[in-house]
């Protein structure tokens, strides 16, 4: 996959969503946030605090979406939905997820998976849009968020992916990556 990389974004934050119930009746991109999802989220706020985000632009899966309002109000920012930021399509996988992940980011054509320069191309315009002229925070999913920095040659996507935190914070400029 080409690196994705546009120069003229600026900086912004990345973060993932905070921990949802797992609903096996229900897709994923319907879930809501654990008890301790909603928990975690004023200790990523007071990371947050810190970089003055002139908003937070969200998926619009309900995790992402209740994650994002919560960090809205209390860091007293403006918060915007974008379609394009959901997670990567994929069908359900209830054994060996991990090892499904793992061959996705790797590049190994996974059957019924969105392909990774989709997922690069949606978005990698999605953040451009957000970041003109403004530093602000994207929230997003894990795997999605993988492929964009794996794609930018910031971190080695099955890696970043492996260590990620729900919720998690990432400054990300042109050349850098830094957990918040």
């Amino acid at each position: 996959m080409p690196s994705s990389l546009d120069s003229s974004v600026g900086s912004f934050v990345f973060v993932r969503h905070a921990e949802p119930v797992v609903e096996r009746g229900s897709p994923p991109e319907e879930w809501e946030l654990s008890h301790e999802g909603i928990g975690a989220i004023a200790h990523a706020a007071k990371n947050l605090r810190r970089l003055d985000l002139s908003g937070l632009v969200t998926s619009d899966e309900v995790k992402a979406q209740q994650t994002a309002r919560l960090l809205g109000r209390l860091l007293a920012i403006e918060v915007r939905v974008d379609s394009r930021l959901h997670e990567v399509r994929r069908p359900w996988i209830e054994e060996d997820f991990h090892q499904e992940v793992v061959n996705y980011l790797n590049g190994q054509v996974t059957r019924d998976w969105e392909s990774l320069d989709s997922v690069g191309a949606r978005m990698e315009t999605a953040i451009a849009e957000a970041t003109a002229g403004a530093q602000v925070g994207i929230v997003a999913h894990g795997t999605a968020m993988a492929v964009v920095l794996g794609a930018r040659g910031l971190v080695g996507s099955v890696s970043f992916w492996e260590q990620l935190t729900m919720p998690d914070a990432w400054l990300v400029e042109t050349a850098t990556l830094r957990r918040l």
